[in-house]
């Protein structure tokens, strides 16, 4: 058992003892990322010509990018397509991190690791002179300058207010036809992303190890010594192949505060009628607020995919804050009210954070500001 693992232990008896309550996991207190959403970028004489910064994007919406190119929100993607994934995250301290992309398709399972296994099984089938610049075309690292995307594609000049990270990967053409009829079902390509408190440095010489749960990358810290994975962040975003089927992501027409519309520049004041270290929203006094998103209609799709299987999506939404407690931080989008308290435990401007997932991959959100206020 690591020094880590025996704190982590003990804390948790500890809180145990004294009859306390874990903090919910919908309060981001430290760096976190959120959800990830995929837009299918394609041609169409229909859409705003000319580059839109994602400063600019409609709410609740990724941002146009580039000329004559309208984005498809969705999680299915097909042979050729460019799409364009967007990472939602926060930091409280807004210390700066690198970070890194890369892609794998059709990888042997859908976890991080079954996609660095067919990262490894690609570079393994190349010289060893020619390894690193594999990973040059397939790797895109962006050094500290947590401000910008890829591509020449501009965010907000201030991080904080807009804290988006963008990527575009492009599915090879012959993603689905390579594969036998049987298997393309299961066809899909992984985006990974790496977030790193301080250097990343590449390791050419995986995929030659075989080891199974192997990192292509090391996250240097500032002593120049190798971090442990608790204190780097990884994540993936599976996109399922298709030869032309769509999954519409779950849009959102509006967030009502009190039944309400709560519009995305107004800033509510929520009284903190919880105790500092609170963690049960029973507990809380009064006022208490509802919550409640609207999503268009109708908020799931049903009925048979292209390759004969019957599906029925199933839809949640979860809730997230800087500050405060929630009722529920999940709901069913069948129910999507839930309740918010604001805690004494930090005054002043807050965040809040509402995610809808389908169960095919489809995700939205949206960002409101409060501030909390002595009750």
């Amino acid at each position: 058992m690591s020094t880590t693992t025996r704190i982590i232990g003990l804390s948790l008896l500890a809180l145990v003892a004294c009859g306390g309550d874990p903090d919910p996991a919908s309060r981001i207190t430290s760096f976190r990322t959120i959800a990830m959403r995929a837009t299918r970028v394609v041609q169409s004489d229909t859409c705003d010509v000319g580059l839109v910064p994602a400063a600019d994007a409609r709410p609740g919406l990724p941002p146009k990018l580039g000329k004559t190119k309208c984005e498809i929100p969705g999680s299915y993607a097909h042979p050729g397509d460019e799409v364009q994934l967007e990472l939602l995250w926060h930091d409280p301290k807004n210390a700066p991190r690198e970070w890194m992309w890369s892609t794998c398709v059709n990888p042997p399972s859908t976890s991080v690791f079954g996609c660095f296994q067919k990262l490894a099984a690609d570079i393994g089938k190349l010289p060893p002179d020619q390894r690193g610049q594999f990973f040059i075309n397939n790797v895109r690292q962006r050094p500290g300058a947590i401000a910008k995307t890829f591509e020449g594609n501009e965010l907000a000049s201030d991080p904080a207010s807009d804290p988006r990270t963008l990527f575009r990967v492009k599915v090879p053409a012959d993603a689905l036809s390579s594969l036998p009829a049987e298997a393309r079902a299961g066809a899909s390509v992984g985006v990974i992303f790496f977030a790193c408190p301080g250097k990343l440095q590449l390791d050419t010489a995986f995929g030659s190890g075989g080891l199974r749960n192997a990192l292509p990358i090391q996250c240097i810290g500032a002593d120049g010594k190798p971090l442990g994975s608790d204190q780097f962040t990884i994540g993936i975003k599976r996109l399922f192949l298709r030869a032309a089927e769509e999954n519409t992501d779950p849009r959102i027409d509006a967030v009502l505060f009190d039944g309400k519309p709560w519009d995305p520049a107004e800033v509510k004041d929520v009284q903190a009628v919880c105790d500092s270290g609170e963690a049960r929203f029973d507990r809380c006094g009064d006022p208490k607020h509802d919550i409640t998103l609207q999503l268009a209609q109708p908020f799931k799709q049903s009925g048979k995919d292209e390759l004969g299987a019957t599906f029925e999506e199933q839809v949640v939404i979860q809730y997230y804050v800087t500050e405060g407690l929630f009722e529920y931080d999940v709901k069913r989008a069948e129910d999507p009210k839930t309740r918010f308290a604001g805690r004494r435990e930090k005054l002043g401007d807050q965040t809040m954070w509402i995610v809808i997932r389908d169960s095919r991959g489809g995700v939205s959100w949206v960002t409101r500001r409060f501030r909390v206020v002595p009750g």
